[in-house]
């Protein structure tokens, strides 16, 4: 190292009052500071911010500190309702340094913002919680002795809440809060206003200091005051910013947070979001949209404003990862905000401003206000924009700049959309009125005019909205569309855009500052349509069905604009109506059916009243007129305008001819149309092609067909075509006939005659079946059931004979096609009569009614009685035409007889009764009907109730009828009349043994029975009369299933002796009482082996039912139960052996129940608590593994018992032989347990610890020994010593030396062998050397003397013990005045180590140099002096009592002085 020293020291520091000059240099005074305070509450998450002026001078007269007088003047209070934490407390204090700098969830980044107020005050303070904190930058009365640390002292106001210096120091903050015994759950910041001296001498401010005046204050409240409600629409915390002059609230404003209608301002925090994103880093990226209303008062007057606003997150920049490392080491994060101002006036234009989450002073020149985590400038007075050409790309401010830019181009875009598509979900609900293009972003300005970094953004939202098909477009119509739905128009004639907005045309027609930056981009490359003749055609097509109220001036604009490219296909395509017609309508050029014409030559008088389709030209425009005019057949090839043809007559015909007939039947009277009907056939055949097809299909739905009385019919209807009845066959005669004896019908049906038309029309009409021929069998069949009601006009002879002719065609073979047809067809004439009908004129029906069932029988034939069956009608077949008809078409079955008697006979006899009832029984039951029956309709039978019962009016099922003469017959009760009526069962036994009725004792009988005798409803003596029979008639049973085991059909007497009904589980046998009779009814029914396994007897029962047994038996002391129970097995069972571990059930040999834990083989007669087990069950608890019990009980068992017994707080009687016996066990059974715990009754019985308790009796004359508690006297001295209970010697011992003590040095070791070895090592002359040799090493001892003592006897009343009366004669001392440490007190006790043979200093080697103390003594009772403290020692080498490892008792050998004379004189 250089030998050239420094001659002084100028190491470089800075005072706290320049760091604070040069903060409040960056952040000047004004709004700044209120803003500053407000971020720093948001960041400690309050929702309410409160600036409180105090204009008011406080008590200045006791303080915590006479220095602070000067501070109790008017003053400026900042309150929040968030607490001030440690962390807060801690960043206060790091200037510059804040803890806020590295807390992702804090705003704040540079740890200046708060120090701002000391453009105010010098003396800041802060009361939060329980402190307050008194802040003095200048330390000019903080550095007082009395206070400590100088600088920032913080005193506990509730602590010291009724001292009156915190009284007089807490006075100004009472304009917030008054209540200062108790904690305040919020902040509140105090900044004395300077005074004029304070100024003078204050080190904070420049070189013009001026005080702060009351006036500042309130014009900081003035322009603070305008910025309220701009200032509350990004913090994430803060909704409510008050200003307050004493008691008057000076301006307020207050934030509310609203989705869906929904005030979400205390349950939404963007807090969530933003840790999610932002801190945590749990998603990529969030959007968080909502509308905020902000309320704002000043003077009296309150003015509302409402924002759209929308927040984007993003985790990472994905394509600029150095960036985002940057931007996270100064907390700047990708998160943007876009709040757009909603207003009722589109019109009005509003500049936003940048933020970053306070107000910047800095406009953004758009509609909205941006938020973003900016890099700013530390005075937050602009960002940085990199417009600086001549900064590096390496400083702070050029990276600055960059991620400046990258908010705008990537974040702001994204939250610009967000917002634009909350604004529209807003506006769809009704929350807002449309905004159109005013919330967009501001497009192309002129230079200087707009943020630079904002450049680009209108056309970046445009070309994503457009990409992603967002409905986001505004309309000139005042919507919002996809950019797939819009027309984009760069340029609009004012009466197009009209014509276009009043059509509902969808176009988006940008403004002018928006429009230049809108129109450079690639329309076409992103998928715009823009506004053309054609895409306008293809929009007015779409909506041609709301155009009916278009003005006409609208109508000419557009027909103008569609005719325009002359693209005459597609104009015929548009559907829009804007071509003008005579009538005043408008239509469109669609080509369809209709064509719009212009009249010529005689046409114009033809077709006079066809105005609704003549174009009025008067009403064309020229532009329009020149297409009409000079390309006619242009537009008549692709359009639907032209002149007039066949069809356009026809069509003329139907609309004016026939105009007046409205009706929509195919028959009109029309007697006038004579003539002008033969002028239009000759016309239209004149006009018509040489195709009569085509010539039909012109006339189709005109009246131009001639029927019987003077109507007319369309030709082209063929539903029937009308039939032509003019011929000569059976059925034209027949037809003529009727008409003859019925007129009216001429004028009622489609009849065609031929009258005054010639035969070659009437055969044309035939070839193009306007007409059909009524001898053809499908024509005439077609016809009748398109007119059923013709056949009302036959007589019934006309029928018939018609009938018959039909019957005749119809058994001509036919294809299938007509088979079908005239199946259905058939159906529907009423051309049959009912078979069973009792009407004098038998009625013709048809059979057409799907839901009615058509059977055709012959009764006289068949002798049928006259059936009647639900939706079913017979019809008669006798008549051959019919039953030809019948069987050719299959219009209706045809049954056998068998199924006449299954089908409708047997269904019959539940549904009739009396004579008629027995009627169709009877004939059923016919051997030779009965026969024929298959085995399914016997079955049915057999169920069937319809067999009269004897000795009643009953019907029953052959099923459940018995033989009266069977042997099942005694297992009836009488009342259940089940036998026939002899009648019944001479005649018809054979029928009804097929049918099921009982003869024998079936599985099917003993179900029935069991299911009887269940429902009790008999006396239970009868019923258990029928339950023996029913087990003796049959022994052997079949299969019981579960069903019939839960039937209650077993009288059993219960547990009460009442008499019931019980199912198989829930009663037993008499045969198991031992087994049951606590637990379960018994019953007295002679019960088969057989019976009882299907009965499941022989199985365990239920679990509840053991243990129930078990529990009576216990309860009765009947062990014979239990025997019976155990040799079962049951109580094995592991769902019952689960229950019994818990539950005292065990017979003990002291006759009680125990748990099995609690009974042993042997050495257990702690009864009642546990107990030895009865001998009877030893067979079953030694065999069993799930039963076995321990030989003898443990030391935790007897323990358990124990601190039962202890629990009781005094025992006597049997718990106190219990507990005395007990203590005998342990102590001899258990001499290695801890037993310090355990507790031994005194003489009254009491329970005491060990420690607690004295062996012996009282001395009724010693006083001392009334304080102690002597354990009981049926305690033997064998259990006292094994327990080591305390003596009363002992306790004199522990009162005189204590027993910390007696622990503490009680020689451990077995020491008389190793004293034996020590005193043949060392003769008794060293004796003196080695105390010499120990008073030289504790290097404290100046002189040693020894004392020989003659005193023959010494007190012998109250000693440590009465054994050491004997140590109280003549003894040799050892003096030296050393004092003895804790290491010396150790080596006595650790003998043979000592406390330094490790320790070169001193002479004693081996640590044992005091053991020949015992050459004069077999007890040493030393007394060793250790500064101002006496300890007695007493050392019992040969351990006679050791009584709970305390005392010792000592024997002493008393030395004969006079013999050591020769041994004194060698000192």
């Amino acid at each position: 190292m250089s030998g050239v020293k420094p001659k002084g020291n100028n190491a470089q520091h800075q005072p706290l009052t320049t760091a604070l000059r040069n903060i409040i240099r960056e952040y000047p005074s004004g709004g700044g500071v209120l803003r500053e305070l407000t971020q720093n509450a948001d960041d400690a998450g309050a929702n309410t911010v409160e600036f409180v002026l105090d204009e008011d001078h406080h008590p200045c007269d006791p303080l915590l500190h006479p220095g602070l007088a000067e501070f109790q003047g008017p003053s400026l209070m900042a309150f929040n309702n968030k607490t001030f934490s440690d962390k807060d407390f801690r960043s206060l204090s790091r200037i510059g340094d804040s803890e806020k700098a590295h807390d992702l969830s804090a705003t704040g980044k540079f740890g200046r913002g708060f120090n701002s107020v000391y453009n105010w005050t010098d003396g800041p303070s802060i009361l939060s919680g329980t402190s307050l904190l008194l802040l003095d930058p200048h330390e000019s009365w903080s550095r007082d002795p009395n206070i400590g640390e100088p600088g920032g002292p913080v005193y506990d106001f509730v602590e010291n809440a009724q001292e009156e210096v915190m009284i007089n120091q807490l006075s100004p903050f009472k304009k917030i809060f008054t209540d200062f015994s108790r904690p305040f759950e919020g902040t509140i910041i105090r900044l004395p206003l300077r005074t004029a001296d304070q100024a003078k001498t204050s080190k904070i401010l420049d070189l013009d200091p001026k005080p702060t005046e009351i006036a500042d204050i309130k014009e900081v409240f003035n322009s603070f005051a305008a910025e309220i409600s701009e200032s509350l629409l990004f913090l994430r915390n803060v909704s409510s910013i008050t200003l307050r002059i004493g008691d008057e609230v000076f301006a307020k404003g207050i934030a509310k947070k609203y989705v869906d209608g929904e005030d979400i301002t205390a349950s939404f925090s963007i807090n969530e979001p933003y840790d999610s994103v932002l801190v945590r880093g749990e998603r990529l990226r969030r959007d968080e949209s909502f509308l905020m209303e902000i309320s704002f008062q000043q003077h009296g007057e309150e003015k509302a404003s409402k924002y759209a606003i929308t927040h984007h997150m993003r985790r990472h920049i994905e394509d600029d990862p150095k960036l985002e490392e940057w931007a996270r080491k100064f907390k700047l994060l990708p998160w943007v905000a876009i709040a757009s101002p909603l207003s009722q006036d589109r019109e009005q234009e509003h500049v936003g401003r940048l933020f970053s989450t306070l107000p910047l002073p800095v406009l953004s020149n758009q509609p909205a206000h941006i938020h973003g985590m900016f890099s700013v400038r530390p005075d937050r007075a602009t960002i940085h924009s990199g417009d600086d050409n001549a900064i590096s790309e390496a400083t702070e401010s050029s990276k600055g700049a960059r991620w400046n830019k990258w908010l705008f181009q990537k974040c702001v875009v994204d939250a610009w959309i967000s917002n634009l598509q909350f604004i529209q979900e807003i506006t769809d609900a009704g929350a807002c009125s449309f905004q159109g293009w005013t919330r967009w972003p501001a497009g192309f300005q002129p230079f200087g005019k707009r943020a630079n970094l904002g450049t680009g953004t209108l056309g970046a939202v445009f070309t994503r909205v457009v990409k992603e098909d967002l409905r986001l477009l505004p309309t000139i119509s005042d919507t919002s569309v996809r950019g797939s739905e819009v027309l984009f128009a760069t340029e609009l004639d004012e009466s197009l855009e009209d014509a276009l907005r009043e059509a509902g045309v969808v176009v988006t027609y940008p403004p002018s500052d928006r429009m230049h930056e809108i129109s450079q981009l690639s329309l076409d490359g992103l998928g715009i349509s823009c506004v053309s003749p054609g895409s306008v055609r293809t929009a007015l097509t779409k909506l041609s069905g709301s155009l009916n109220d278009l003005s006409p001036i609208s109508r000419s604009v557009l027909l103008d604009y569609i005719l325009s490219d002359k693209s005459y296909v597609d104009v015929a395509k548009c559907q829009a109506s804007l071509l003008p017609m005579m009538d005043g309508s408008y239509q469109n050029f669609q080509v369809s059916s209709i064509r719009y014409r212009f009249s010529r030559g005689i046409e114009s008088s033809l077709f006079s009243e066809c105005k609704a389709f003549s174009i009025d030209s008067s009403k064309l425009s020229p532009t329009a007129l020149y297409h009409f005019n000079n390309r006619m057949e242009a537009v008549r090839a692709f359009t639907n305008v032209c002149g007039w043809d066949t069809d356009g007559a026809v069509w003329y015909c139907r609309e004016y001819l026939f105009k007046r007939n409205t009706t929509l039947e195919d028959t009109i009277p029309r007697p006038d149309l004579v003539e002008w009907v033969n002028q239009f056939w000759s016309w239209v055949v004149s006009k018509a092609q040489p195709n009569p097809s085509a010539l039909i299909s012109a006339v189709a739905y005109l009246w131009l067909v001639p029927l019987t009385g003077d109507r007319y019919r369309k030709v082209g209807v063929s539903s029937p075509p009308a039939l032509d009845i003019s011929g000569t066959g059976n059925v034209a005669q027949i037809f003529r006939a009727v008409l003859k004896s019925s007129p009216l019908t001429e004028k009622t049906y489609p009849l065609y005659s031929g009258s005054g038309i010639s035969p070659e029309t009437t055969a044309f009409f035939r070839s193009r079946s306007v007409i059909s021929d009524c001898e053809n069998l499908q024509a005439l069949i077609f016809w009748l059931s398109s007119v059923p009601n013709f056949l009302e006009t036959f007589h019934d002879e006309q029928r018939d004979q018609l009938l018959s002719h039909i019957g005749y065609l119809a058994g001509r073979p036919m294809v299938k096609k007509d088979r079908d047809f005239l199946q259905v067809a058939m159906r529907k004439l009423p051309l049959f009569r009912e078979a069973f009908s009792t009407s004098p004129s038998r009625q013709w029906i048809n059979l057409n009614q799907t839901s009615i069932r058509y059977v055709a029988v012959s009764p006289i034939e068949d002798s049928l009685p006259v059936i009647e069956h639900a939706n079913t009608i017979f019809i008669e077949k006798s008549d051959p035409g019919v039953f030809q008809i019948l069987k050719a078409l299959g219009l209706a079955e045809l049954p056998s007889t068998q199924q006449i008697l299954e089908q409708f006979i047997i269904p019959k006899i539940t549904s009739t009764n009396g004579e008629t009832r027995t009627s169709f029984s009877k004939f059923t039951l016919k051997s030779i009907n009965f026969r024929l029956l298959s085995w399914e309709a016997k079955n049915r039978l057999a169920n069937t109730s319809f067999i009269p019962v004897a000795n009643s009016h009953l019907f029953k099922c052959p099923s459940q009828l018995v033989d009266p003469e069977s042997g099942a017959a005694g297992l009836y009760f009488d009342d259940e009349n089940v036998f026939p009526t002899l009648d019944y069962l001479k005649e018809f036994r054979e029928s009804l043994k097929q049918l099921q009725m009982v003869t024998a004792v079936t599985e099917r009988v003993i179900q029935n029975r069991l299911r009887k005798y269940s429902e009790g409803q008999e006396n239970i003596a009868e019923i258990s009369k029928k339950v023996q029979n029913l087990l003796d008639a049959a022994p052997n049973p079949p299969s019981i299933s579960t069903e019939y085991r839960e039937l209650r059909w077993i009288p059993a007497t219960s547990l009460d002796g009442e008499i019931r009904l019980y199912n198989s589980c829930e009663c037993r046998d008499k045969l198991q009482e031992s087994l049951f009779k606590y637990s379960m009814p018994l019953t007295e029914l002679d019960v088969s082996a057989r019976w009882k396994t299907e009965l499941r007897w022989y199985n365990a029962p239920e679990v509840r039912h053991i243990l129930k047994q078990l529990e009576e038996a216990v309860s009765r002391n009947d062990n014979a139960v239990i025997i019976s129970l155990l040799e079962r097995g049951w109580l094995s069972l592991a769902e019952v052996s689960k229950e019994l571990d818990h539950r005292t059930w065990v017979p003990g040999a002291g006759g009680a129940y125990y748990r099995r834990a609690d009974v042993f083989l042997e050495d257990a007669e702690f009864h009642p608590y546990v107990d030895v087990l009865n001998p009877q069950f030893r067979s079953y608890f030694r065999t069993s593994t799930r039963f076995a019990v321990e030989k003898t009980p443990c030391f935790q068992k007897l323990k358990d018992v124990h601190d039962i017994l202890v629990a009781k707080g005094k025992v006597e009687g049997v718990d106190l032989k219990v507990f005395v016996s007990l203590l005998d066990a342990i102590s001899a059974r258990f001499p290695g347990e801890d037993l310090t715990t355990l507790y031994t009754p005194d003489t009254d019985g009491i329970p005491r610890r060990f420690a607690d308790i004295t062996a012996g009796s009282a001395d009724p004359d010693n006083p001392q020994m009334k304080e102690l508690a002597f354990i009981h006297p049926t305690i033997t001295p064998k259990t006292i010593k094994s327990l080591k209970i305390p003596t009363i010697q002992d306790r004199f011992l522990e009162r005189i030396v204590g027993p910390e003590f007696i622990q503490q040095f009680e020689q451990e070791q077995d020491l008389t062998t190793l004293i034996s070895d020590t005193l043949q090592r060392y003769p008794i002359e060293s004796t003196f050397g080695e105390y010499l040799a120990n008073a030289e090493d504790s290097r404290t001892a100046t002189k040693i003397c020894w004392i020989a003592d003659e005193t023959e006897r010494y007190p012998g009343k109250s000693l440590i013990t009465s054994k050491l009366l004997e140590c109280q004669g003549q003894a040799l001392f050892c003096y030296n005045d050393g004092v003895f440490t804790e290491n010396d007190f150790e080596a006595v006790i650790r003998i043979g180590v000592g406390s330094k043979r490790d320790e070169p200093s001193k002479i004693g080697r081996f640590g044992r140099g005091s053991l020949t103390m015992y050459r004069l003594s077999s007890t040493s009772h030393e007394t060793r002096c250790c500064g101002t403290n006496i300890q007695k020692v007493p050392l019992d080498v040969h351990s006679e009592l050791h009584l709970g490892g305390l005392f010792r008792h000592l024997r002493v050998r008393h030395p004969d002085l006079n013999t050591c004379g020769e041994e004194l004189k060698c000192w």
